[in-house]
């Protein structure tokens, strides 16, 4: 576990923040997929 807190460099996001994002993305993308399939499915 790095300690880059405090630490400001380039701006640099915090990794919780980045888990978020990629979570949040990949809730959307099964969420279209499976409203897509059930589209076709119907």
């Amino acid at each position: 576990m790095e300690n880059n807190e405090k630490k400001p460099t380039k701006k640099q996001k915090s990794q919780a923040r980045v888990s978020g994002e990629i979570a949040t993305y990949v809730l959307l993308f099964l969420a279209a997929f499976t409203v897509l399939l059930v589209v076709l499915a119907g």
